[in-house]
């Protein structure tokens, strides 16, 4: 593999520093970041960092895999608990005046969605014990890749054992094709908005202002002049009253310097006076048919399909190749997707063959031309994209069946 000489790797974190705003000097986070930018150069079939820096700026899945390598994505349900057990005692206390409207909670810096889905568990939570209250959920992160595997709502079924169990009836878990993951209710995903953006910019709707912002482990890799501009830019979007919630490690020393009063251990209410804005509904995905009783909206997880539209063939098209080689070929960069479509097509009879990108396409293209009946293709693949490796086969004369892949 590759490895970046010492002035390459200072080339990295200024780069990181000036894309992220994120501090270079742990040097923990530096040799994380020169391994994931030197196994993304030799993913690429980059003969050095230069090479690899004028793809980055040439090809925008590119940069966004590049911008998800200079990242951290260290998350995991409900952690730090202590602010879930809180935040539901503060819900609670204050249900009276609370539930006049829909309560926003921001999940900044959310990677790739345990945090979001666990405020989500536990506002639907209090939701079924309270049915007249309602809330709204909005999860940022600055790299698209993680934000794209948010929005999929899907996580491997073994984390299961790390979500308390209290909140088991609003897990779902996968049938078939997806036995091997689970997601969350859909009162629960119909609720959150993902944007994709820096938390030294927050340019979700200026109009929204959230109930609670949670931040946490987040801020120790930002020097303290950008620490500063962060904390100021959340108390601008909070209600008055609103909450900051940072993490165990980053309780702030001079909290009343920015009109900020401690509640619980590294948790904020804002004490600074400025004008409350009234919540556009439309902006935030509202429910249209929110439920009357806890009953009324548990949703029976029999019918759990989620994502299946989004990745599986129409049954017309696996019935139209009954008669034809039962071989499907299946292009995707994402393991995840690839192990969920070989046990689709399994079930239907299909032998599956895997390719993680253009090249092994190809060699098994080659190699297996006469059975092959379908070919399942993801747009997004590093060196190639889909649609040139299509291109390039139709180029050939080649006219298999495709099905067309993209999370975009």
């Amino acid at each position: 593999m590759i490895q970046l000489s010492p002035a390459e790797q200072e080339t990295i974190y200024g780069l990181a520093e000036k894309i992220l705003g994120i501090s270079q000097k742990g040097k923990f986070r530096k040799n994380i970041l020169v391994r994931n930018i030197e196994l993304r150069i030799s993913q690429t079939k980059r003969k050095n960092l230069s090479e690899y820096l004028n793809l980055v700026n040439s090809d925008k899945m590119e940069y966004c895999r590049f911008i998800s390598a200079l990242t951290i994505h260290t998350t995991n349900w409900f952690r730090e608990p202590p602010h879930f057990m809180e935040l539901e005692k503060y819900l609670k206390k204050n249900m009276p005046k609370i539930m006049i409207r829909p309560f926003v909670i921001l999940s900044a810096a959310c990677s790739t969605g345990e945090e979001i889905f666990s405020l989500g568990l536990l506002m639907e939570k209090v939701r079924r014990e309270h049915p007249e209250f309602d809330y709204r959920l909005v999860a940022n992160d600055i790299d698209p890749v993680s934000v794209s595997h948010a929005k999929r709502s899907l996580y491997p079924k073994q984390e299961v054992a790390t979500i308390p169990k209290q909140y088991y009836s609003d897990i779902l878990i996968g049938k078939n094709q997806f036995e091997d993951f689970f997601t969350v209710s859909k009162n629960i995903r119909e609720r959150i908005t993902f944007t994709n953006e820096n938390i030294l910019h927050l340019n979700f709707d200026a109009t929204v202002k959230f109930d609670v912002i949670f931040c946490r482990n987040v801020l120790i890799y930002f020097e303290y002049e950008n620490i500063k501009k962060i904390i100021n830019v959340f108390i601008n979007r909070l209600q008055p009253n609103g909450i900051l919630c940072l993490g165990h490690s980053e309780a702030l020393n001079a909290p009343e310097t920015f009109g900020l009063k401690i509640i619980w251990n590294s948790s904020y209410i804002v004490v600074k006076n400025h004008a409350e804005t009234k919540l556009p509904e439309k902006k935030l995905n509202p429910v249209t048919s929110a439920p009357s009783s806890p009953e009324s909206y548990r949703e029976d997880s029999n019918k759990y399909e989620t994502l299946a539209h989004e990745i599986t063939p129409s049954p017309t098209m696996l019935a139209s190749l009954e008669n034809k080689p039962k071989t499907i070929l299946v292009v995707d960069d994402s393991i995840t997707v690839r192990k969920v479509l070989q046990k689709l097509y399994e079930q239907h009879g299909f032998k599956v063959l895997l390719a993680q990108d253009a090249k092994q396409a190809n060699n098994l293209l080659t190699t297996h031309f006469k059975d092959i009946s379908l070919i399942s293709l993801d747009l997004h693949m590093p060196e190639m994209s889909g649609q040139e490796w299509l291109s390039q086969i139709r180029s050939k004369g080649i006219t298999i069946p495709v099905i067309i892949i993209t999370d975009a």
